[in-house]
């Protein structure tokens, strides 16, 4: 975390704590409370205890109770003040939080008995259309997921290059399978970041996860490209069971196999001779 914190201008690296740990697994609120705790104690020890001074404080203050949403508006007053209204990070912890709102709500929501499901049917128009509005509100907005979006973008603009926000903004498009928005934004840091191993990933992930259309040399073309950025990538590891599927050919599967077994960790692996040896008596 301290590496990834002297390489952060603005955002610090323990961000990625909060990225791949607490918005990946979000579980019981109160271990969620817990965690963001922990995260935010640490993110203002290391990072701006003094351009915000007592304001984020208090906010850190209002997350460690579980009061999110008063800690969100206190935050963002005080980016109202002219010394942080540009200010990157607070941008991005805006953002987290935001997100955070919004994923709790619609984890609360997706609670909903059964019994209250089969009355709502029940309801008249008008009643339903009520109930409908309510839950917008108090269920994981489209205003919320707005706000988060925005603080992201705003973050990314003002220099945030922070990969947690990006693994945050997948996050929230996921919720609502807005496929074409996360392949936007999968190509933006690609076109941003062409040498980095966790943006390559990410897009192999999307094309064989979320991406409806993906053909096989797409995929081969992402997988590829991973391979020779970082060939120990443990999303390297089913390159045999992609290839069964259909959507790597079989040039990609020896090359993604033989480049790793050519990395030091791989030389002596079995299962990747195992699955070459296969390969190649199955097809030549």
């Amino acid at each position: 975390l301290a590496v990834l914190a002297r390489k952060a201008d603005y955002i610090p690296g323990v961000l990625w704590h909060l990225g791949s740990t607490v918005l990946s697994q979000l579980s019981e609120p109160s271990e969620m409370r817990a965690q963001l705790e922990r995260f935010f104690t640490q993110v203002y020890a290391i990072s701006i205890p003094e351009r915000a001074g007592i304001g984020l404080e208090k906010v850190f203050n209002y997350i460690a109770n579980g009061d999110f949403e008063v800690g969100y508006r206190f935050l963002t007053g005080l980016m109202h003040q002219k010394p942080f209204a540009n200010d990157p990070a607070l941008h991005g912890y805006a953002g987290i939080l935001a997100s955070v709102i919004f994923l709790d709500k619609r984890q609360k929501r997706s609670r909903i008995e059964p019994e209250e499901e089969e009355s709502q049917s029940q309801a008249t128009w008008m009643d339903t259309q009520k109930h409908s509005e309510a839950h917008v509100n108090d269920g994981g907005s489209v205003r919320d997921r707005k706000k988060a979006m925005t603080h992201l973008r705003k973050a990314y603009m003002l220099g945030a290059r922070e990969e947690a926000l990006l693994c945050l903004e997948l996050r929230l498009l996921e919720e609502t399978d807005d496929e074409s928005a996360m392949e936007t934004l999968l190509l933006k840091w690609l076109n941003s970041s062409p040498d980095s191993p966790f943006v390559k990933r990410l897009w192999y992930v999307f094309l064989t996860n979320y991406a409806v259309e993906a053909d096989e040399p797409d995929i081969s073309a992402a997988m590829l490209s991973l391979v020779h950025l970082d060939p120990t990538d443990q999303c390297l590891a089913n390159a045999a069971e992609v290839y069964e599927e259909g959507d790597i050919s079989l040039a990609t599967l020896v090359t993604v196999l033989c480049t790793r077994l050519d990395h030091s960790p791989f030389h002596q692996d079995v299962k990747l001779w195992t699955q070459l040896a296969d390969s190649l008596e199955e097809n030549w």
